[in-house]
């Protein structure tokens, strides 16, 4: 019974449904901005899922041999699944969010879904802590005997189940499972997003949803548990209600479950052994006895569960070891219930694993064990020196191949000292510790940072000249509580509350100095997380956990709480001023500094700060006074396109100051129209208004009409095209100014009196309010030494810039990246834990170094929203900044991987100085005898998605009453002007900087393309198309033919080599 009830729930689960043969396949006719309208009951769909992409939401329905529609909602990403849909496509409603699918007839292929217990059910993986992570098929057959193994331990009987573990681990499935097989009706308890990091919400959870079953690992139970007992009032209420207490993966300390007993009395432990391929195969039943615990100094894991064997086999001889032999070491090998079929696609590491023993396939698992007294597993290590700390699995070799760059010889040990478990690493080295741990800062995971750094002169060999690990020697632990001098005690009362939590945290230690690091006193990422957990029950504040790692001591976490309560966290919101006139805002003033100096003028004027953004009326009418009236709305309450900018003589600066209102609103924007006969004239049009310069104000509204004359109407296949002035909208404004368009066009809020932040209130707070110094400290450490009129060596083909005057104007040439490039560059991405803005972005300084060694030095510009408020998310105006990022390496000894982290960590490092201005910046290495006024910004780069905008960037509406009838108006976003035939000229358009490369990334499409821009004043366009198509090479280069290990060895010079463009 219990099988049949968990095989009807298979159907929910499966990701695929064949490994090794032709994937399923069926066409789907999209119906975008629209959903089902569901009037009868029989339209509901019959499954809900969250989905991260249209395609995965298309692919469930694949999955469901009755799935005949389906549709998909971009703002949540939540996939409805339906049957038979045909009587409802007449009767659809409007929604820009929701896209709806149709399987259309007879495309499915192959038609039905035939299931055995051999067919693949779910593919899995493993965890990836010990290298890339290894895809494991489960047939229907071995997930149903995992999940009935569990059933019959009878321990689950019902109850209130709290969901913890992350999707990526088998456990989340099982938690899913557990209320459907349960022996009595069960509750599944979903935690928030990041639930399972925040102790407070975790535990509020607990006790507001009275939670009586929970999952989790033993780092996590010593969290809750420390949290408990020093921050919640209520701890000995929060687990009262808790009756089944279930863990797998991880040795338990006796300790930390006789306080989990004090704190839930009434409840059952169990403890499950398993790995990504068995499932839980191994238990161990605890009562609810807290004595049992007293004396024991380790737990065993336990007993094969219902439908699995297990067998010892020690390595040395290949002998099954007898359960009734003690304390002999085997490796332990798993058969029966939930073995797994294979690794996907990997049928050499299937065969590393997988032993035939007395006539049965036995996995092997590499963990090591013994038999107790009462024939209990009892987990002793893994058989290659894995190591486990606080719930990860580390592989001691990775720790040292990456400090083996550094020093002469490394080995990497666990120790424990009162029951704390520590990473330790011997090492032959001249280089102090503080420098080896800064370098596995940057290098490493925080988890696999070692605790201890011990300098030895020479490893010890035994006979056969093999390290002799037994002779290493001892961490001297009782330096833990060495006197601490007066000068290195508490001075100030917020050190002495950080030393008091310190003590509380590090239990194992007696004196603490203010200048010693934690990992000294004995240390690791569990504690970082400890005093993160305490700082914010204690201060209510929630510092960074990479702070706290890399600034160490007492002393430094005072400073940073100091820092943190005289922030914005601690002080007053930013309010509304109602001030009309102040000095411009840094970025006016780069804007307008710019506009006056560093670019030629040019006859006729034009704009090099415009930005375009072009509509489709796809159906229904726009009604242009209503449009003209609902922008009215919108300048009467932004003054930000109202503002005049003039330089004031007598104070030196540029000032802003907000035109009044009166009866005459059409004054502070520009409205034209045009009429045409062809999209090809929409083109010239488009790069038109890209160039000119905007007549009045910072926005023109354009109206274009396709072959007919009504001026009060657009119809069907119009357009229309806003230009916004960079002082009034970057991307974010743009957005926030189609929100406003559909509330004003509507009526909604035409009456709203709400007051709020204006961009005049935000220049004030900036330069009133905003300390620099941190920033400054930072980036001129960052561009040191980097020549004033340093440029990029590439091929000009009109000589190498001698001044920095531009006419701004640029062509743009747009390149498709081929699928499999494309795949690989997301595989690669997700593999090395890196943004494609990283991964992308250090390919692009590889392409740099080949084209000259000089480029080994080298700063690239890159975009920050500069929101750095939350006030700041609905104010319009000019935010964006460019923040160059400077790459200094040695291609003959760096490899890609080095590359990449410095990439990685200057990118994420900038990020809490990113507020600078671009004028205080090039203030710290002005040099006045040089005549360039664009240090560092020569060469941009990004990435940007398709969808940018939201839902403005496909397809919105504009709904409005006239006469008591609604009208609607769907518009959509219009880009194939920038689509050119070979024979057609390139349009010229504007930009600040000599190149630009953008990738334009369709996440649900999975498409690529690289748009590369270029100045006419320094490059031919054959010269760009060669560049292009060499920095596409790149990354087949780098991906289709290298290796993960080639790239992680090699140096970037042996990787690859480009000719170079002359």
């Amino acid at each position: 019974m219990a099988s049949g009830r968990i095989c009807l729930w298979f159907l929910f689960l499966i990701i695929t449904q064949s490994v090794g043969e032709n994937m399923r396949s069926v066409r789907m006719s999209l119906m975008r901005g629209e959903k089902f309208s569901c009037a009868i009951p029989s339209c509901l769909p019959f499954a809900n899922m969250i989905t991260s992409t249209i395609m995965k939401c298309q692919t469930a329905c694949l999955a469901q041999v009755y799935c005949r529609a389906a549709s998909f909602q971009q703002s949540t990403s939540n996939c409805d699944l339906f049957t038979d849909m045909s009587n409802e496509i007449t009767n659809m409603a409007t929604d820009p969010d929701i896209t709806s699918m149709i399987v259309i007839a007879g495309t499915r292929s192959p038609p039905e879904i035939y299931l055995t217990k051999r067919t693949p059910c779910i593919i899995s993986a493993t965890s990836g802590t010990t290298g890339r992570p290894k895809a494991i098929v489960h047939t229907h057959g071995s997930f149903t005997g995992g999940v009935t193994a569990m059933l019959n331990c009878d321990i689950v009987t019902g109850g209130k189940f709290l969901q913890v573990a992350a999707v990526s681990w088998n456990v989340h499935l099982l938690e899913t499972f557990m209320p459907l097989i349960s022996t009595k009706p069960g509750t599944l308890v979903l935690l928030q997003k990041n639930g399972n990091l925040n102790m407070p919400q975790f535990c509020q959870t607990i006790y507001d949803k009275q939670v009586t079953f929970m999952f989790v690992g033993s780092s996590m139970l010593k969290l809750l548990l420390d949290y408990l007992e020093l921050n919640d009032p209520k701890s000995t209420d929060i687990l009262s209600p808790l009756r089944n207490f279930w863990t797998a993966g991880e040795v338990y300390k006796p300790r930390d479950l006789a306080r989990l007993k004090s704190f839930a009395p009434q409840t059952y432990i169990f403890l499950a052994y398993g790995l990504s391929e068995t499932f839980c195969c191994i238990g161990n039943s605890f009562g609810k006895s807290i004595d049992q615990f007293a004396n024991l100094t380790s737990l065993p894991i336990g007993h094969p569960l219902p439908g699995y064997r297990c067998l010892l086999i020690d390595e040395a001889n290949g002998q099954i070891i007898s359960p009734s032999t003690l304390n002999q070491i085997g490796q332990i090998h798993v058969t029966g219930a939930g073995r797994f079929q294979c690794y996907y696609n990997r049928p050499d590491l299937t065969d590393k694993v997988r032993v035939t023993i007395n006539n049965e396939d036995y996995f092997r698992s590499g963990d090591l064990a013994l038999y107790n007294d009462q024939s209990a597993l009892v987990f002793v290590g893994r058989i290659d020196f894995q190591i486990k700390i606080s719930g990860h699995r580390i592989e001691p070799d990775e720790i040292e191949s990456i400090l083996m760059k550094i020093v002469t010889n490394c080995v990497v040990i666990k120790a424990t000292h009162v029951g704390n478990d520590y990473l330790v690493t011997y090492v032959e080295t001249k280089h102090k510790q503080d420098y080896l741990r800064q370098y596995c800062l940057s290098h490493l995971p925080l988890y696999m940072v070692p605790s201890f750094f011990i300098i030895v002169d020479k490893f010890p060999l035994n006979p056969n000249g093999k390290l002799d690990r037994s002779v290493l020697p001892p961490i001297d632990f009782n330096s833990f509580s060495l006197p601490v001098s007066s000068e290195e005690q508490c001075q100030t009362e917020m050190e002495k509350e950080v030393h008091s939590i310190w003590l509380q945290v590090l239990s194992h230690v007696d004196n603490i100095s203010i200048s010693k690091s934690l990992f000294e006193l004995g240390g690791n990422s569990l504690s970082i997380m400890e005093l993160s957990y305490s700082y914010q029950s204690a201060f209510k504040r929630n510092l960074k956990i990479s702070d706290l790692f890399s600034q160490s001591t007492i002393r430094d976490h005072a400073r940073l709480l100091e820092q943190s309560l005289n922030s914005e966290n601690g002080l007053t919101i930013w309010q509304p001023l109602n001030i009309t006139e102040d000095r411009a805002s840094y970025a006016q003033e780069t804007v307008w500094t710019a506009e006056q100096i560093r670019f030629i003028p040019q006859s006729p004027p034009i704009a090099v700060y415009n930005t375009p953004v072009t509509y489709q009326v796809v159906a229904g009418h726009l009604f242009i006074n209503q449009l003209l009236r609902a922008i009215d709305l919108i300048i009467t309450r932004y003054s930000v396109f109202r503002t005049c900018l003039k330089f004031d003589v007598d104070k030196g600066y540029l000032k802003q100051s907000i035109q009044p209102l009166n009866s005459n609103i059409r004054q502070f924007y520009t409205v034209c129209s045009s009429l045409i006969q062809h999209n090809k004239e929409l083109k010239t049009l488009f790069f038109d208004d890209y160039l000119k310069p905007i007549e009045s104000g910072y926005l023109r509204c354009h109206f274009i009409r396709c072959g007919h004359t009504n001026e009060e109407l657009l119809n069907e296949s119009d357009f229309i095209i806003f230009t916004f002035h960079h002082l009034a909208g970057d991307g974010h404004s743009v957005k926030l100014f189609l929100e406003q368009l559909q509330l004003t066009y509507s009526g909604k809020n035409e009456n709203s009196k709400e007051l709020f932040l204006q961009y005049i209130d935000y220049a004030h707070y900036e330069r009133n309010n905003m300390d620099m110094s941190e920033a400054k400290h930072y980036w001129n450490a960052a561009l040191r030494d980097y020549g004033w009129d340093h440029y990029l060596d590439l091929p000009y083909d009109f000589g190498m810039p001698n001044n920095g005057r531009r006419s701004g104007q640029c062509c743009n040439i747009l390149t498709d990246i081929p699928r499999e490039i494309v795949n690989a560059l997301f595989s690669r991405a997700e593999e090395f834990n890196a943004t494609l803005l990283q991964l992308t972005l250090t390919c692009f300084y590889v392409f740099l170094s080949q084209l000259s060694p000089r480029n080994q030095d080298a700063c690239v510009c890159v975009a920050n929203r500069n929101r750095y408020r939350t006030e700041l998310e609905k104010v319009m105006g000019a935010f964006s900044n460019m923040l160059p990022c400077r790459i200094k390496f040695d291609m003959s000894s760096s490899t890609f991987i080095d590359l990449l982290r410095q990439v990685q960590q200057n990118l994420v490092g900038m990020i809490n100085y990113s507020y600078i201005p671009y004028s205080e910046l090039i203030d710290l290495h002005r040099t006045p005898t040089k005549n360039l006024h664009a240090p560092y910004f020569h060469t941009f780069f990004a990435i940007q998605g398709k969808t940018d905008y939201d839902r403005f960037r496909n397809q919105f509406e504009l709904t409005t009453t006239l006469d008591t009838k609604e009208h609607t108006c769907s518009l959509s976003e219009y880009d194939d002007m920038w689509s050119h035939a070979d024979d057609e000229s390139i349009p010229v358009i504007t930009s600040m900087f000599d190149t630009d490369i953008l990738l334009v990334v369709d996440n649900i499409n999975k498409t690529m393309a690289v748009s590369w821009g270029y100045s006419i004043d320094l490059f031919e366009k054959s010269t760009i198309e060669l560049l292009s198509k060499q920095f596409i090479q790149l990354f087949s280069d780098l991906f289709l033919t290298k290796t993960s290990s080639q790239l992680n060895i090699l140096s970037v010079d042996k990787l690859i080599s480009l000719p170079v463009s002359q």
